[in-house]
């Protein structure tokens, strides 16, 4: 009875987690118009520090900043970095649903990779399972490959970059903690966050007609309006939601609350519509279905063979 109790408590923790998630996307959405996106990062993280190390000191809890593997949490502190940046300069360009759908091709790069890095066997319907998923991929992007927009290939690098960490992951979750290896994640994006306005900060580059661009290339400054809000709403949120989907993994049975991430397209759907009036049309809703169906195959096929590599984690 207290399992069932902390897996139902695990889906709460997930759905609330996520709906933060979603306002915390929006937020970057709308500050990609007139705020550089390394200073987001830069706040974001700064204030994520903060409010995580002022949780582990009410709680009493150890603050650990040693990792065993430091070579491998440059590795994935660095795609982490690079990846979420393609995302956010995605969400500058692409509606939010199509942005979120893209991304969530993530468990089948789990797949690949654990085949290659891990050595794990991989059965004919998780091979059948990847490329369902990637010719949903393909509908949602709708390439035309004499106009291929560009952006819609960085969710998918993204869940990619993303991926890798989840495998690396696996091989040093044993011995770095959940919350040294935050603080790891958050120090790094600092770093690389500073390293890009010393290079790119006062403007210079900012020459470009793309949206896109501009957001990478902008001048860092804040005007202290919504702006100076929403960049400090993001390090709660951030933290707040990253707190909650970490806290239901800890309680609940990884293999019962994974799948109830893909909540967050469907939050994606209906607040993308409230703000933007964003619709998808009828192919990318079958690109869609497809993608979240192989996710879940995915999913069910690990829990069946007690091989839980992507489902460990949580995939924001």
């Amino acid at each position: 009875m207290k399992k069932l109790s902390n897996n139902l408590k695990g889906i709460i923790y997930i759905l609330l987690g996520m709906f933060i998630i979603a306002f915390q996307d929006i937020a970057i959405k709308i500050l990609s118009t007139n705020t550089n996106l390394f200073l987001i990062f830069f706040f974001r993280s700064v204030i994520g520090v903060i409010i995580i190390f002022l949780f582990l000191k009410f709680t009493k809890r150890p603050i650990i900043f040693k990792t065993h593997f430091p070579l491998l949490t440059l590795v994935r502190c660095l795609l982490l970095f690079i990846g979420f940046s393609c995302f956010f300069i995605s969400l500058s360009v692409l509606s939010y649903p199509i942005a979120v759908t893209l991304f969530f091709v993530s468990p089948l790069f789990v797949t690949i990779l654990s085949k290659f890095i891990l050595q794990e066997n991989i059965g004919f319907r998780r091979w059948g399972a990847v490329l369902v998923g990637f010719v949903g991929v393909y509908l949602v992007m709708n390439p035309k490959f004499n106009n291929l927009n560009v952006y819609t290939l960085f969710p998918v690098f993204t869940a990619m970059a993303y991926a890798t960490t989840v495998v690396i992951q696996h091989k040093t979750a044993d011995k770095d903690s959940l919350f040294s290896q935050t603080f790891h994640i958050l120090f790094a994006a600092i770093l690389f966050s500073l390293v890009a306005g010393i290079v790119l900060g006062n403007g210079q580059f900012d020459i470009y007609e793309s949206e896109a661009l501009q957001f990478m290339f902008r001048k860092w400054e804040i005007s202290f309006d919504t702006s100076l809000v929403l960049l400090i709403s993001l390090g709660f949120t951030f933290s707040i939601g990253i707190s909650f989907i970490f806290q239901a993994y800890r309680i609940a049975s990884p293999s019962n609350i994974a799948p109830f991430e893909y909540i967050l397209i469907l939050y994606a759907l209906l607040l993308g519509w409230i703000i933007w009036r964003d619709t998808i049309d009828l192919q990318s809703t079958i690109g869609l279905t497809l993608i979240v169906g192989a996710g879940l195959y995915t999913f069910a096929r690990e829990i069946k063979r007690k091989r839980l590599v992507s489902v460990q984690k949580p995939l924001r």
